[in-house]
């Protein structure tokens, strides 16, 4: 019994050559996930971009219809103007108008009581001349 009973045991490489090659195996799957996730985001902001120059494209043309009804809202009060000035001063004018009728309403409605009280005067003043001239009996 004299054999020496370790050299029956497999073979074990050291702990460090362990675990340099498990390191080794972990950096080329970290390698291959961040290349497959290099290829996803690029594929992602390539979609981006696609969308993003649909957007400008679609407010490029969003722009240019506000500019083209901008225009046509300017020509339109460019011809409407004269005529909207036209109808503020024929408003301006039947106001004066209505002003100046008001006025010499006021002054028709004075004259009428004056001469009603001139024809009240006259009344009475005709009473008696006539009480005075009719014969006395």
């Amino acid at each position: 019994m004299s054999e020496d009973t370790t050299q029956n045991f497999p073979k074990f490489t050291p702990f460090e050559e362990r675990v340099l090659s498990e390191l080794a195996g972990m950096r080329s799957d970290f390698r291959s996930e961040i290349e497959s996730l290099r290829t996803e985001f690029r594929s992602e902001i390539s979609a981006i971009h696609i969308e993003l120059n649909s957007i400008n494209a679609r407010l490029t043309l969003l722009e240019e219809h506000i500019t083209k009804l901008e225009e046509k809202v300017d020509a339109r009060l460019k011809e409407t103007r004269p005529i909207w000035e036209a109808i503020q001063m024929g408003l301006e004018k039947v106001q004066d108008d209505i002003r100046r009728m008001n006025t010499k309403f006021d002054i028709v409605i004075k004259e009428q009581f004056e001469m009603r009280a001139d024809i009240k005067f006259i009344e009475k003043r005709v009473t008696q001349l006539e009480d005075n001239l009719s014969p006395q009996s």
